[in-house]
């Protein structure tokens, strides 16, 4: 894809994008949102000036309608392929371990490996670990949920939680064929795609004799 293999390309629709999304009246401030050299913005903005994509308008660098369509047709393009992809490559990844203390549903477990088990510990620090999804008592089995992270807001707000996003493609349907699956996710959105996963969760538990358990939680 020209999108993926083209620097150039992506750099301009990361130009248009931020000029879309915030205002911007000095090439300085872009060229640090955009981890580039003002020259760089410079030699940028002027190409897609000459291109009809931008306009310095009112004081403010701005893309142009012809601007906007074209950022609009990327982006759609690339979610095309990123959709298409996601159903080939999505995979899916969780753990259970055996709780070596009385772990607390939320709480974030450290996992070690102990006589060839994989075990738990609730508050120590270690470099794999995961959230609890279920309360647990020494020696019962915890299972860390899958973690999904829906576009660029859900992959943002999921690292902020700590959490590292194990679906990232086709994040959806492979979400709800984990939940199929019974395995535990928890999918991280941002709030105005809440409807659309729900849905999805719905349409399938049409067709499942044992229904998909969910909820939804808002974080503010």
């Amino acid at each position: 894809m020209d999108l993926l293999r083209n620097l150039r390309l992506s750099t301009r629709l990361l130009f248009l994008y931020e000029v879309t999304t915030s205002r911007h009246s000095r090439l300085r401030t872009i060229a640090e949102r955009l981890g580039m050299t003002v020259q760089g913005a410079s030699e940028y903005a002027h190409g897609l000036e000459a291109d009809g994509l931008l306009a310095l308008s009112g004081g403010e660098y701005r893309a142009t309608k012809k601007g906007v369509e074209f950022l609009h047709d990327r982006l759609h393009e690339l979610r095309d392929f990123v959709d298409r992809a996601g159903k080939e490559m999505a995979f899916v990844e969780t753990t259970a371990a055996f709780a070596r203390t009385a772990i607390s549903k939320g709480a974030r477990v450290g996992l070690f490996m102990e006589d060839g088990f994989l075990v738990a510990y609730g508050g120590r620090s270690s470099p794999s670990s995961g959230v609890a999804v279920r309360d647990a008592a020494k020696g019962d089995v915890v299972r860390n949920p899958i973690v999904a992270a829906m576009d660029v807001v859900g992959h943002v707000a999921a690292k902020e939680l700590g959490l590292t996003p194990r679906i990232e493609f086709g994040v959806l349907p492979a979400s709800v064929e984990a939940a199929e699956l019974g395995l535990d996710v928890m999918l991280v959105l941002p709030e105005e795609r809440a409807a659309e996963a729900i849905r999805a969760i719905e349409e399938a538990n049409k067709k499942l004799e044992d229904q998909i358990p969910f909820e939804s939680v808002t974080l503010g």
